[in-house]
């Protein structure tokens, strides 16, 4: 995936129909209605009927061909509304209140509105992007899409927000520049030449549509029996994760140990992680550190840590885990690698859907990083005996680990691991 890094994608293969879907940002009444609420406050919405005949014709054809279609709302409640927000709604109308969920305002505008399909999607959202506090990138990852087409209302508005997001989050973005509309011709036409630029590109509705004719592959990734073929554990396609394989926690020098702590289990768990991620760097698999790192600052309760100090050497990596070229080091403060760190974002963007687990502490930081990675839509397999744990959380942690297995991970020895990649 590296080496096709930074390649000009030709639009056929960009929107092909199998990992595409189109997005149709806030076309509603309020938004688009001459009785509308933004018609009631002055703009001008005389573009609005050419975009949407546009947009009718766009939807058409993502219909022919059986292409995933997300239905975004508007429905900004009081209820969900922070000061800073109901501030700046209440400018323009003197009351924050807008596009109650039920309400006409609400509702799609004329043809453009989704239909009882397998493939349409309805969204409702809170704040100007499509990907706050809305499931919509779980359904796209969820269903292979690699790229979306937008289209909607208001270009330089919830468009832009929902496609500087996307691109953010590694999907490829098409925008639909004759069906997206603005109150403002200067607004759309300079958001387009800024989105076309920096997070996408623009392209005519004819020319979309043309491309999805041209795609014969009656598959679709949304479909039930394309994705019953699961994503593959293939060497390029998986990571191996090593969490808090660090010294105040696995090192007889470290902090536990020196307090009193049995390490034993951690010890043991080095000891395989060694042979582990020997093979995972033969066989190209992308070794991954998540390593704990506390300070007062990341506490809520600001009492001073005593385990992996950030600064600290206790902090540092094991010498059998220790980072080589290449490899990624991602810090976390919390027991998933995936809170409030990069993780994430690593992993998508290295086209990786696997993870294998291996570390010192099952008991919080294996078994959150497991359960949250596979609620990001990931495979994952914990390498069972690749786990330590401190001897005084023995118990809990196998209890944990029962729970874990089957339900949000596959454990599978080391050397089963090992010897699939080689």
């Amino acid at each position: 995936m590296i080496a096709n890094k930074g390649r000009a994608v030709p639009l056929d293969e960009k929107i092909g129909p199998s990992s595409c879907a189109l997005v149709v940002v806030d076309v509603q009444n309020d938004f688009c209605h001459p009785d509308g609420l933004h018609q009631t406050m002055g703009e001008d919405l005389s573009r609005m009927p050419a975009m949407v005949a546009q947009l009718e014709k766009l939807v058409a054809a993502a219909r022919k061909a059986n292409i995933l279609i997300v239905w975004v709302r508007a429905t900004y409640e009081e209820l969900l509304q922070g000061p800073p927000m109901a501030e700046v709604l209440a400018k323009g109308s003197g009351t924050c209140a807008r596009y109650a969920d039920g309400s006409w305002g609400a509702d799609w505008f004329g043809n453009i509105r989704p239909q009882d399909r397998p493939n349409e999607i309805v969204v409702s959202k809170h704040r100007a992007s499509a990907f706050w506090d809305t499931p919509i990138d779980l359904y796209l990852r969820s269903n292979g899409v690699s790229t979306i087409v937008v289209a909607g209302v208001a270009t330089s508005g919830c468009v832009e927000s929902t496609v500087r997001d996307a691109f953010f989050r590694n999907y490829y973005v098409v925008l639909a520049g004759d069906c997206c509309g603005d109150y403002a011709l200067e607004r759309h036409e300079y958001a387009l030449r800024k989105l076309g630029t920096m997070f996408g590109v623009t392209e005519p509705s004819t020319a979309i549509i043309e491309s999805w004719a041209r795609g014969h592959n009656t598959q679709r990734n949304w479909q039930p029996m394309v994705k019953a073929d699961g994503p593959g554990t293939a060497p390029s396609r998986t990571a191996l994760v090593l969490v808090d394989l660090q010294v105040d926690l696995c090192d007889v020098t470290g902090a536990l140990a020196r307090a009193g702590g049995d390490i034993t289990a951690n010890r043991a768990a080095v000891a395989v992680v060694a042979n582990l991620v020997k093979a995972a760097r033969a066989a190209g698999v992308m070794v991954v550190h998540v390593h704990s790192n506390h300070s007062p600052l990341t506490t809520t309760d600001g009492r001073a840590p005593t385990l992996c100090v950030a600064g600290s050497s206790g902090a540092g990596a094991v010498d059998s885990a220790q980072q080589q070229a290449g490899e990624a080091v991602i810090v976390k403060h919390r027991a998933s690698g995936f809170v409030d760190t990069g993780l994430d974002l690593l992993l998508r963007s290295n086209g990786i859907r696997t993870v294998v687990l291996a570390g010192s502490t099952s008991l919080d930081g294996v078994t959150a990083t497991a359960q949250h990675g596979h609620m990001l839509d990931y495979d994952v397999v914990v390498a069972r005996d690749a786990l330590g744990t401190h001897a005084a959380n023995a118990e809990r942690t196998a209890a944990w680990l029962t729970v874990l297995d089957g339900t949000f991970a596959a454990f599978r020895p080391a050397a089963e691991i090992a010897g699939a990649w080689r």
